[in-house]
């Protein structure tokens, strides 16, 4: 049976969830398929022209079966979904691989109504956690499959192996990488908190690594004031692979949400290092880190994480867990195994 993939991503250049989701679980199984590459919703004249080729592009979908995968601006998404659904030139199938969901459980009556409509009309539904299965399950009646992010873990071996420790002088090194959103996945509880115990921190340097993170080092005083806090804009994936191979340990910051965990869990767990996960109460991760003996896991909150840093035990943790860890990386977390799954699915479906 014929078929054709449409991806909507912001870039294939950046480090997002979704593009590193395209490349490593998508683009290495199949061949038929086109980049649908966007602007911001503000953009309006770049969105116009790519809608232009969408509309030239939907011709070439009717009776295929049709997947669409999207990284972020739900709306766009839907609208050009609408745009299919609605059209003569309707594929057989719609298969939608969604990453956050665009409600969120918000109490938008115009978006609840929409976002039913055009889900009626998909045939399968893929997304990355059970909690967003449970929430689309309240709207969407069609079969729901959960594939979580996964791990280049061919990758991570070759660091772990090659990439020596940092040699700062007998510090201890912790890494985090990854964005920060303003109210939503928030440091300034951890600025302030380090800043009133670095006393206590001395022997410990903090390293930052990400997009848009000037904000919180250039415009707010305690980044700056605090001497063994550092960051690096906009490093390749790659490169920050290397960053968490070389740390001590890793600092995790949560989502204000009860339906996202953030792909770049399942990239620390697999290190098995020390992670001290900063959570917020509502944070979905909680459940899932309990059962690992390397996470600490803190509330976001100032005193919260004062309590901890104060107490000037991370050494200690650190050596506990050198003397158990293991090189044996859990094969349920790398893309291959999302692959074979994502693979059976596409099979069952198909014939």
């Amino acid at each position: 049976m014929d078929y054709k993939y449409i991806f909507f991503l912001k870039s294939l250049q950046n480090n997002s969830p979704r593009t590193l989701r395209f490349i490593n679980l998508w683009k290495k199984l199949i061949t038929n398929y086109i980049v649908i590459q966007y602007g911001e919703p503000s953009n309006v004249n770049k969105n116009i022209r790519l809608l232009r080729s969408f509309l030239r592009l939907v011709k070439s979908v009717k009776n295929k079966n049709l997947v669409f995968m999207c990284s972020g601006f739900m709306d766009t998404l839907y609208i050009y979904l609408l745009i299919i659904v609605s059209s003569f030139f309707r594929p057989n199938l719609i298969i939608l691989d969604i990453g956050d969901p665009w409600n969120n459980g918000n109490t938008n009556l115009f978006q609840n109504m929409f976002e039913k409509y055009v889900l009626r009309k998909v045939d399968l539904l893929i997304v990355t956690n059970v909690a967003t299965m449970q929430y689309y399950h309240n709207i969407y009646r069609g079969k729901i499959v959960v594939i979580e992010q996964g791990v280049d873990c061919g990758l991570v071996k070759n660091y772990s192996l090659n990439c020596k420790k940092f040699n700062k002088e007998g510090k201890i090194i912790g890494v985090y990488t990854g964005r920060f959103y303003k109210d939503i996945r928030d440091p300034k509880n951890f600025f302030y908190a380090i800043k009133e115990c670095a006393a206590n921190l001395k022997d410990l340097e903090f390293i930052f690594i990400g997009d848009d993170l000037s904000y919180y080092f250039e415009n707010i005083k305690i980044a700056k004031e605090f001497n063994n806090l550092k960051y690096y804009n906009k490093l390749p994936h790659e490169e920050a692979l290397k960053f968490q191979a070389k740390a001590d340990f890793l600092i995790y910051f949560g989502n204000k949400s009860s339906l996202q965990i953030p792909g770049k869990l399942y990239e620390y767990l697999i290190w098995n290092k020390l992670i001290i996960a900063i959570l917020y109460p509502d944070s979905i991760e909680s459940e899932l880190l309990k059962s690992y003996p390397n996470v600490v896991i803190l509330e976001n909150d100032i005193n919260d994480i004062k309590r901890f840093f104060n107490k000037n035990i991370i050494h200690k943790i650190i050596e506990n867990l050198n003397t158990t860890k293991s090189e044996n990386f859990p094969r349920e977390f790398c893309w291959e195994y999302k692959r074979d799954k994502l693979k059976r699915i596409l099979m069952g479906i198909y014939e």
